[in-house]
């Protein structure tokens, strides 16, 4: 929905909050129009099916206008709907696969090697072989640019537990960027050995 006027265009999270409290609708209808876009790519990168990301967002926003007197800190209404959409799409996992509640894992506190360089499509492909775990934490610091300490705080854990996940996470990632270019270098090879041999065999025919 297009803002009324320039003024509401430019109304900050904190006074769009206020304003839907005293019986505004139109303003949360900017709130949704300010965090559809984004609560629809964060639900799709833990469920994975479009499909159900958006109606899962939708979910998100009318729990959000039914619930949105007890937001405590109106200034992040953005993290506040993250936060809701996260828990809807653990439920979602939960009644459509087989994926239990996650709990906190100890890890090593080893840093993983960064992540190697490779083409978005292929990125958000294997994102999906992840974990939900991984694939969730994944995707909110690099996808969504997410501090650590907005992870932390929308999964209700500590930043040093966030941290280790994205070390976990991005040692997984390296390992299916390994096993992609590995794949890709044999049919690269078996491509340039089946051009050697139609180039000898035309020579030979030639001859």
């Amino acid at each position: 929905m297009a803002p009324r006027n320039d003024r509401e265009a430019k109304m900050t999270d904190a006074q769009l909050v206020a304003a839907v409290i005293a019986g505004d609708t139109e303003a949360y209808a900017l709130l949704v129009d300010r965090y559809q876009d984004r609560v629809v790519s964060a639900a799709y990168h833990i469920v994975g099916d479009r499909d159900a990301a958006e109606d899962l967002a939708q979910d998100t926003f009318v729990e959000g206008f039914k619930s949105i007197r007890r937001l405590r800190d109106p200034a992040r209404a953005g993290a506040w709907f993250h936060g809701i959409a996260q828990r809807l799409c653990y439920k979602w996992l939960r009644r459509n696969t087989r994926v239990s509640n996650v709990e906190t894992e100890q890890f090593d506190l080893l840093a993983a090697p960064e992540v190697k360089p490779d083409e978005p499509g292929d990125l958000v492909h294997l994102l999906g072989e992840l974990p939900a775990q991984y694939r969730q934490v994944l995707a909110a610091r690099y996808l969504e640019d997410l501090e650590y300490e907005e992870i932390a705080e929308q999964l209700g854990t500590t930043v040093n537990n966030i941290r280790v996940r994205v070390h976990r996470a991005k040692s997984r990632l390296r390992e299916l960027f390994e096993a992609v270019d590995a794949k890709r270098r044999v049919q690269e090879q078996s491509r340039l050995e089946q051009s050697r041999l139609r180039v000898v065999r035309g020579n030979g025919g030639a001859a």
